[in-house]
């Protein structure tokens, strides 16, 4: 804030001054920065791939039945359930600030909001992943496109749909629209539906 404040200060009195340049580079050079910053995280395929390794391993952990539903056709509704269900919790756990009411965190998410159907998609590629066994033979650029496919399918969500020759972004355009149109007592159904 002090920063922010002198900074202030300056660009009011350069302005005033008619000679904004200093103020202006300087504005410029940290916008430089964070953004160099952002796109040599946003296009790191190594780290992207690191990240879906680290999430695959969180579901490694599930029982083997689970698994085993998720990865079987016939039983879809459950797994588009269980990820909807992992999502929700996911982002009201570790997203939804601590001093939120549940009440504002509930009202927050059923507003379907673009954390959550990223979250979801996050989940969705984990948990398939975690199914097959695991992301060992997946080259790091491959899961870097994948990531931007991501991004496609939910900016797509808020539309009439995605245009794409590419089965997995329509396959996960398909599952999220699943989602968001299923009411939580269908995602606590599909959930008790496994035997």
């Amino acid at each position: 804030p002090e920063t922010f404040t002198s900074s202030g200060r300056q660009l009011v009195s350069e302005l005033a001054s008619e000679r904004p340049e200093s103020v202006l580079r300087w504005i410029e050079s940290g916008f430089g920065n964070a953004f160099k910053a952002w796109q040599s995280a946003e296009l790191d395929s190594e780290l992207a791939k690191a990240q879906l390794v680290s999430h695959v391993s969180a579901f490694k952990g599930l029982k083997k039945e689970v698994l085993k539903a998720i990865a079987d056709p016939l039983h879809a509704a459950y797994r588009l359930a269980f990820i909807s269900a992992s999502a929700e919790m996911l982002v009201q756990d570790h997203l939804i600030p601590k001093h939120v009411s549940e009440a504002e965190a509930g009202a927050f998410l059923e507003e379907r909001p673009l954390v959550l159907r990223y979250v979801i998609l996050l989940i969705r590629q984990s948990l398939d992943w975690a199914a097959k066994g695991g992301v060992e033979g997946l080259p790091a650029d491959k899961e870097l496109n994948n990531r931007f496919d991501m991004e496609y399918v939910v900016t797509a969500s808020y539309f009439d749909g995605l245009l794409s020759r590419d089965n997995g972004a329509c396959g996960a355009y398909h599952d999220l629209r699943k989602i968001l149109e299923s009411s939580p007592q269908d995602i606590e159904a599909a959930l008790l539906s496994l035997p």
